[in-house]
């Protein structure tokens, strides 16, 4: 059973108080490790959202570039490399998660990574908007010990 939480902003007004509010970006949290498992997340959250079947855009970030993620083409995919998300690959993070913003305009995004040694920054590193785009982390990992 998925815990569900509103951690991060619902939205961001520009510090100008002009402007147009940027909606917060939906995103999943999955620890999944190696091909079989990330593929059985992704399988498993496109088709919840297919069951929704309102048309929203969605997109993918996996860590872990040494294999391949079946992904249907309406499914914006990026790969990020091995590496801790919230460690090492922070900057490649914020860049492909920028990127992907600007280029697909996704309404939800599921973040797969490979290791739940600091899930707890990664969710914090989430919350807390540093990473240039507002996010609302929507579930947190089922398998994690609670």
């Amino acid at each position: 059973m998925s815990k569900s939480a509103a951690i991060g902003n619902s939205a961001v007004t520009p510090a100008s108080g002009r402007g147009p509010t940027i909606p917060a970006l939906a995103v999943t949290l999955r620890v999944a490790r190696g091909q079989a498992a990330q593929q059985a997340a992704l399988d498993a959250w496109i088709d919840a959202r297919r069951a929704a079947a309102d048309g929203r855009a969605l997109a993918v970030i996996a860590e872990g570039a040494f294999f391949e993620l079946g992904c249907p083409a309406a499914v914006a995919l990026a790969r990020l490399a091995p590496g801790c998300v919230c460690c090492v690959g922070e900057v490649p993070l914020r860049t492909t998660l920028t990127r992907i913003v600007r280029v697909h305009r996704p309404a939800e995004l599921l973040l797969l990574i490979a290791a739940d040694e600091h899930l707890e920054r990664v969710r914090r590193l989430l919350a807390e908007a540093r990473l240039g785009v507002p996010v609302s982390l929507l579930e947190n990992d089922e398998t994690r010990p609670r």
